[in-house]
């Protein structure tokens, strides 16, 4: 008798371990588009990276298992490496898990790209973006929480590159955007259980891509810089963008059981002037002004 209670209590311990619980809380952000800081400006006065610091920080202390992704435009279409500079540094301030470039990010040219923007924290994951015959970066990233694989991997339209001046194939290499992508996700669906795609692309191609590619479970996107309070749904992809210029952060909640999902919760924080600041990054603001203005002065 004893035997068999003993049994039983094994069968019900392996149940209950069994039904394994996993959250994972992916922040995402993109189209920075150069914006260091708030402007206090009496209309939009949204953003900028003191504020989104603020934010994550206060996330980080009071979530677990978070994964802080960009998908690029992080600088601004007007070359100005004085503002850029900074931005680069309160980027790896921030310390994103993987982030994928934007046509915006080659606009100071390939020496200020592989100088400051490859060396952020963050790990580049791009699956069509190549210098000197080499992909800048990794076609992926795998992140674990628990029992729960992650696999991350990014792509931009091949043809946004030609909009810059000089266009920034003259070092970099954009490959087909639809053919590189597809040994990426088939090799990820056979060793991850959620793929997320960051797709510097629009939300057209977006659209597409969800078609094509069916195993891919979340593209966070960019470029056309589409506001989606609600993320789309195609099939079982969600797609998803908040908007222009970094004045907001979207989350995503998941929650995993036996390694399927429970339950997605998503959300939009717009960073407004009211919101606490990071002072590391409020320094780096000052920083910027007393350079900028001692620029201007030399030049003058």
């Amino acid at each position: 008798m004893r035997n068999l209670l003993v049994l039983v209590l094994s069968f019900v311990f392996v149940g209950i371990s069994s039904a394994q619980t996993e959250t994972v809380v992916v922040v995402y952000s993109h189209n920075t588009n150069g914006v260091l800081e708030n402007c206090y400006c009496p209309e939009r006065s949204y953003g900028a990276l003191e504020k989104r610091a603020a934010v994550i920080d206060s996330i980080r202390n009071s979530e677990q298992n978070i994964l802080l992704l960009d998908t690029g435009d992080i600088l601004d279409i007007q070359k100005n490496r004085v503002l850029h500079k900074y931005i680069v540094q309160a980027y790896d301030y921030m310390k994103y898990d993987f982030w994928t470039p934007g046509d915006q990010d080659f606009i100071e040219g390939t020496d200020f790209f592989l100088n400051n923007l490859s060396k952020i924290s963050a790990q580049i994951v791009t699956s069509n973006i190549r210098y000197e015959d080499n992909l800048i970066g990794h076609s992926y990233g795998v992140k674990k929480y628990g029992n729960i694989r992650i696999g991350i991997t990014g792509t931009i339209r091949d043809d946004l590159h030609r909009f810059l001046d000089p266009p920034a194939d003259v070092d970099f290499k954009f490959e087909n955007q639809l053919s590189s992508l597809r040994p990426v996700i088939e090799e990820l669906s056979g060793k991850t259980d959620y793929i997320i795609l960051l797709s510097h692309s629009g939300i057209e191609r977006d659209r597409q891509i969800t078609e094509m590619f069916p195993s891919v479970d979340l593209i966070i996107g960019g470029h056309s810089q589409t506001i989606l309070t609600q993320p789309e749904k195609i099939g079982s992809t969600y797609i998803t963008q908040v908007g222009e210029s970094g004045y907001r952060l979207g989350i995503f909640k998941i929650i995993f059981k036996n390694r399927k999902i429970q339950s997605i919760k998503h959300s939009v924080v717009l960073l407004t002037r009211s919101m606490a600041e990071n002072s590391t990054v409020v320094e780096l603001i000052k920083n910027y002004h007393q350079e900028r203005l001692a620029k201007l002065k030399v030049d003058h």
